[in-house]
């Protein structure tokens, strides 16, 4: 059985990333399919291009809630993490 994941729609941001402390970088060559969202306290997360845009994996529980979800591009994944991280949602018990 193959699951598809959840395409995420997220409203554009009113400020840089860099203004309130977040990076996007490539992994590998300029145009890599895999990217590194960090924050001024670390890596929050990859984004991993698929057939459906761009998975995001969280490398820290502040982001569990948006592992796995998909999104049109890094840029959308990053504003998520940042809302993510200005309006934390509780994290489930695993």
């Amino acid at each position: 059985m193959i699951a598809l994941k959840q395409s995420v729609k997220v409203a554009p941001l009113q400020v840089s990333p860099t203004d309130v402390g977040f990076q996007i970088t490539p992994i590998g060559s300029d145009m890599s399919d895999n990217y590194i969202i960090e924050t001024h306290h670390g890596a929050a997360g990859l984004v991993v291009r698929d057939r459906l845009g761009f998975v995001f994996f969280s490398a820290t529980r502040e982001f569990d809630v948006l592992d796995g979800k998909s999104f049109a591009s890094p840029q959308h994944a990053t504003a998520a993490a940042i809302r993510q991280s200005t309006n934390p949602v509780q994290h489930q018990s695993q």
